[in-house]
């Protein structure tokens, strides 16, 4: 089977073993996809022409439905994730088991272990639109909401959360990666609040949120590019209240981002098999990928 590669870091050698025990072979690697889904779905179509499958770690919900829905098969790599006080402590650990362990550095330290791959067959969401040009609901009057995400709300969608009866007593900029980690911290915050509001987070952590009993609300927002940074300050001048721009790295796009809804996430369930993990007693032997 060829897999396109989506990631920015190096496998880890039991990663590559497991890619070859599932006779997987690796065509191209990518930093990252597209974000404009018009650009999106011409990437995986050009993709198809030389791949079977995309191979990766974590993406979006909407990149996950656009990847599913374009014919190509999904695999994702699976991680432990908990987080280190110190670079020497980080170090200490990743030589216990330097195949399948790594760190990256920031604040905090995370340390990540990779535990399986598993083939993503599907989401099952149940979504509805509770806010945008034509539709304005206030059902949510005196709903306490903690808001993750790294930048800072627009006019607009302060105004529409308003509007929904949605206040914004917290900012967190990330979320824990670790499962268990994560279910602690929703269960010390839904001490303080009962919502959720974002823009993108993978799935596994919006059923974790969802599952845990909060509301979740995900601000909608249209993407183009921009080719120079004064184009997009332009383009923004014309409704700064709902329009904002993200640079990238040197030589990329601008990206163009444009509110449009708040949509309130009803349910939602990830569809997965796991393919391969690292308990060799348990590691699944009833899938066969044929190498092409």
């Amino acid at each position: 089977m060829k897999v396109v590669l989506i990631g920015r870091h190096r496998l880890l050698p039991l990663q590559e073993k497991a890619v070859k025990d599932l006779g997987m072979e690796i065509v191209r690697i990518v930093e990252k996809l597209p974000e404009d889904p018009q650009q999106l779905r011409a990437f995986l179509a050009d993709l198809k022409r030389e791949a079977n499958a995309v191979l990766t770690v974590a993406l979006p919900v909407n990149l996950l439905n656009e990847i599913k829905n374009s014919g190509l098969g999904l695999y994702m790599f699976k991680m432990d994730s908990t987080t280190a006080n110190s670079e020497d402590e980080a170090k200490r650990w990743v030589e216990q088991k330097p195949d399948r362990r790594a760190y990256l550095p920031g604040s905090p330290i995370r340390l990540i272990e990779f535990k399986e791959i598993a083939e993503f067959q599907g989401l099952d969401v149940e979504e509805e639109i509770v806010w945008s040009s034509n539709i304005h609901r206030s059902d949510w009057k005196g709903l306490k909401a903690a808001f993750v995400g790294r930048h800072r709300l627009l006019p607009l969608q302060e105004e529409a959360l308003k509007e929904l009866g949605v206040e914004i007593l917290e900012k967190i900029e990330n979320l824990p990666s670790d499962i268990s980690q994560l279910r602690t911290f929703v269960k010390e915050l839904k001490q303080k609040v009962n919502a959720i509001v974002t823009v993108a987070l993978p799935p596994h952590m919006l059923a974790e949120i969802r599952n845990a009993g909060f509301e979740v609300f995900r601000l909608g927002m249209n993407s183009s590019i921009a080719s120079t940074e004064d184009e997009a300050k332009k383009w923004v001048a014309e409704a700064p209240d709902r329009r904002t721009y993200l640079l990238g790295r040197p030589g990329e796009p601008v990206r163009l981002l444009e509110f449009s809804n708040v949509s309130r996430i009803k349910r939602i369930a990830i569809k997965e098999r796991t393919v391969w993990t690292s308990n060799e007693t348990a590691r699944s032997r009833d899938v066969e990928l044929a190498k092409a």
